[in-house]
């Protein structure tokens, strides 16, 4: 009766750790922090931004992209940084053409060919 016990534990288990290495594949998220950009466009009826990579930037944003800032705008995610790191939260209007910014933004929406880059929060560097 011990050896059907123990053998129906040891099934148990070993379907137990293969279900439990299957479902916990972790998928890696990469994302690029501080990508330098230019402001080329701004549609303020839209919200929206057009940019291009500028200088470090160009390597990893190389054609002409769109934002869509709505959601941005709404969770605080456009900043400016002052002299002593504290984020000052920007609104939408803030942001003019050929400004410079930073964007953080996943590697996989970099390999998508989206309308729009989905962009997790944008830094204005430069106010031009």
């Amino acid at each position: 009766m011990k050896k059907i016990i123990i053998f129906v534990l040891i099934i148990f288990l070993l379907i137990y750790f293969f279900y439990l290495f299957h479902t916990t594949k972790k998928e890696e998220n990469i994302v690029q922090l501080g990508v330098e950009c230019e402001i080329i466009d701004v549609n303020r009826s839209d919200k929206t931004l057009t940019i291009i990579g500028a200088d470090s930037g160009r390597k990893i944003i190389q054609q002409e992209s769109k934002i869509d800032c709505k959601h941005l705008e709404k969770d605080g995610k456009i900043v400016k940084f002052n002299y002593s790191n504290q984020p000052n939260i920007l609104k939408f209007d803030d942001l003019k053409q050929s400004d410079r910014i930073k964007i953080n933004i996943d590697e996989k929406e970099l390999q998508n060919n989206n309308e729009f880059l989905k962009v997790k929060q944008i830094e204005l560097v430069n106010k031009n």
